[in-house]
């Protein structure tokens, strides 16, 4: 368990890292997205959004490679992961396997960590 857990995070390290710095770089060719996904993420950019939420994919994602403040990567990437996800599928279908496999990954990462995590859900007084 403790190599799945490892491999999945540095993988999920890397896809962050490297897709993470593309979105702002451009140095991998972007496959064909429908029109109505180009034009969300042309809002995106246009204010600014797009490389906030890029600048947070890198740094989490170099967090994860550390293997240091795991608990705030995961939190940050969390909502990210399920965007992406949810953005595939209602705008890019074709590209929603890499979205569910990098769910898959932060869920194990999650669930392995989970003793880190749960003070987040605990309501203060």
């Amino acid at each position: 368990m403790n190599r799945l857990v490892t491999v999945s995070r540095v993988v999920l390290g890397l896809v962050f890292v490297v897709f993470g710095l593309d979105g702002v770089l451009h140095f991998m060719p972007l496959p064909p997205m429908p029109e109505a996904a180009r034009g969300v993420i042309r809002v995106l950019q246009s204010y600014g959004l797009f490389y906030v939420v890029k600048a947070l994919e890198v740094t989490a994602g170099l967090l994860l490679l550390s293997g240091r403040q795991l608990a705030l990567a995961l939190a940050v990437l969390v909502p990210i992961t399920f965007n992406i996800v949810w953005f595939d599928a209602a705008l890019d279908p074709a590209s929603l396997p890499v979205g569910v496999v990098l769910l898959a990954l932060e869920g194990l990462l999650v669930w392995s960590r989970r003793a880190l995590l749960t003070p987040l859900l605990h309501a203060s007084a």
